[in-house]
């Protein structure tokens, strides 16, 4: 469970639903259970490879007969939010969103990446499969210019490439209608959001020596702004799983370093969200944050948040 993932998810229902072009949404998920109890719509796992693969070693021509049918019962295929489109830990999930754009392409379907980032491709083989996902999708909206940029130089078709902004800025009106307000407190003592992550698996690179040293640079920010102000700590927890998934321990770190600085953990959390109640927990999120006077953060939607209350 993400916070972010799943707020990506929320707005990107949202925003098909309220403009009238879209009259039903299926959600592709290994947890199809979880995305009608979080988000009210349907989950299907019928597009996973593992399911496909498995399928095909049994013999099993329903199962894959229903899967073709769902593909031709959907119009478009849309990939919406996230930094999804590179390479930086392996190809894995490239071919996963090869696989599913060639399948849509071959019978006839339109794929649209929304609010998504790329970054430069580390080889050979991941350029290949970056610029043939590219050459398969109708429509590439990034969530900002260099995304665009980098892309536009591994395809021919530049006029399917634009650039926008992440896709929670889409809940703006949504925000402006909770009447959050944030404090602009102008005294001694400071509220502030700590969001840090795990660093993710990434190819050559040493993750446990990376998150020593953002824990390092973070404590010593915090010892030294403590020095002047009277500091409280709000935990921004957005993936509460295991490893690298596990955002909850990078601040516990920081918090056995710090004993003089008080930490005020939320009592949010997504694992507990109740069937229907994702818009709800997130209102509640944001009326955390709303209470800040500025965010320190690594998750990149702890910012988008934060930004999105003028923090």
């Amino acid at each position: 469970d993400n916070l972010g993932d799943e707020a990506m998810l929320h707005t990107a229902i949202q925003v098909l639903r309220d403009s009238g072009l879209v009259s039903n949404i299926s959600v592709s998920s290994c947890s199809p259970e979880k995305i009608q109890n979080f988000h009210n719509v349907s989950g299907s796992n019928l597009l996973l490879p593992g399911n496909i693969i498995r399928n095909l070693k049994s013999f099993n021509f329903s199962a894959l007969r229903e899967s073709f049918r769902f593909i031709r019962s959907t119009n478009a295929l849309v990939f919406a939010g996230g930094s999804i489109l590179n390479d930086k830990k392996g190809y894995k999930d490239l071919l996963v969103i090869l696989y599913k754009s060639l399948f849509y392409r071959l019978l006839g379907k339109r794929v649209i990446f929304w609010g998504v980032a790329f970054d430069q491709p580390s080889s050979r083989i991941g350029g290949f499969l970056l610029a043939l996902i590219i050459k398969l999708a109708l429509l590439i909206v990034f969530r900002d210019e260099k995304s665009k940029i980098l892309a536009s130089e591994l395809s021919s078709n530049r006029g399917q490439i634009k650039s926008g902004v992440d896709i929670l800025f889409s809940l703006l009106p949504w925000v402006a209608r909770l009447n959050l307000v944030s404090a602009k407190k102008e005294h001694k003592h400071y509220q502030i959001g700590l969001s840090l992550r795990p660093y993710p698996p990434n190819k050559g690179c040493d993750v446990e020596k990376l998150d020593d040293l953002l824990c390092e640079q973070v404590i010593h920010y915090l010892k030294n702004l403590s020095q002047s102000y009277d500091l409280e700590i709000t935990p921004l927890i957005f993936s509460d799983g295991e490893g690298q998934k596990n955002d909850r321990v990078m601040i516990e770190r920081v918090e056995k370093a710090l004993p003089a600085i008080s930490f005020k953990w939320p009592e949010v959390e997504i694992r507990r969200c109740k069937a229907g109640g994702f818009a709800s927990l997130l209102e509640q999120y944001f009326g955390y944050i709303a209470e800040l006077d500025l965010v320190v953060g690594e998750r990149f939607h702890s910012l988008v948040l934060a930004q999105m209350l003028e923090i």
